[in-house]
């Protein structure tokens, strides 16, 4: 059984960016995971273009970008860990009539006026 190798983190234009997991000894899979790996970055760019625009949830983000959770949720949770995205603190119903955590851009120090030293 082959195994995917760990995400590695890749430079394109100038921004990181996460190659996409593939069974290098596969052929298809590798030719696969080629083609993701540009719409990958441009998702990401999409979600915090999103945000650009003002807090949202998941639910929200999916309608304002036009994708789906499953590619919306790991390019957030990506931002995130990034620490370019936050947890607003507050909660919003989605179309389902579950509450759901809004998401919001991290303020930038220009913004707060505090510097890391």
């Amino acid at each position: 059984m082959t195994t995917l190798p760990q995400r590695e983190l890749f430079d394109v234009g100038g921004q990181a960016v996460y190659e996409p997991p593939a069974a290098r000894r596969c052929p298809t899979s590798v030719a696969a995971a080629d083609r993701i790996r540009v719409p990958a970055k441009t998702y990401l760019g999409r979600v915090l273009e999103a945000l650009r625009d003002g807090p949202k949830t998941d639910d929200q983000l999916c309608e304002y970008t036009g994708l789906r959770d499953n590619s919306v949720r790991p390019r957030r949770i990506d931002l995130v860990r990034r620490g370019l995205v936050e947890n607003s603190g507050a909660v919003r119903l989605t179309r389902s009539g579950r509450e759901a955590i809004v998401w919001r851009l991290r303020p930038t120090e220009e913004e707060t006026g505090c510097r890391s030293s």
